[in-house]
């Protein structure tokens, strides 16, 4: 999750922080946030965005 935070920053930030990432490794990272995204969104089900809409009427 750090990576793909790094992964994130502009360029101008990445060299400040002296920090760098291969093409090679941001496809790698995009990859396993893309494969992890649906179980965290899983996990997170109850969150409080979701407990808003069924509040509101707007979530089954």
């Amino acid at each position: 999750m750090m990576q793909a935070g790094i992964d994130l920053l502009p360029d101008w930030a990445s060299d400040m922080l002296g920090v760098s990432q291969s093409p090679l490794q941001r496809k790698l990272i995009r990859a396993s946030i893309n494969r992890s995204a649906p179980m965290l969104r899983w996990a997170m089900r109850n969150g409080s965005v979701q407990r808003a809409k069924r509040r509101m009427g707007l979530l089954t």
